[in-house]
């Protein structure tokens, strides 16, 4: 794979990544969590929350965002998105 494709694909992941992020946080703002309460029903840190929720964190790793779409009753997979991104 060129290096030009990887850059695309890297590009592609981490929008994926920040759509991802902000639908959790709009849903667990639909149930009226703050930051912290977010935090402590996903079992992550609440500075790692604030890191997201601020944008201070760019490319959050899987595990966390399995966390946050726990917390919220959700499930997230990847797998499927990431063959949507292959490029020709």
């Amino acid at each position: 794979m060129s290096s030009q494709k990887k850059r695309l694909l890297a590009k592609q992941y981490d929008e994926f990544l920040d759509d991802l992020v902000d639908e959790l946080f709009e849903m667990a703002t639909a149930k009226d969590w703050t930051w912290a309460d977010f935090a402590r029903r996903a079992s992550l840190s609440s500075t790692t929350v604030y890191r997201l929720g601020g944008r201070i964190t760019r490319s959050p790793q899987i595990r966390t965002i399995w966390k946050l779409a726990s917390a919220l009753g959700c499930e997230v997979s990847v797998r499927s998105r990431i063959r949507r991104l292959k490029v020709a």
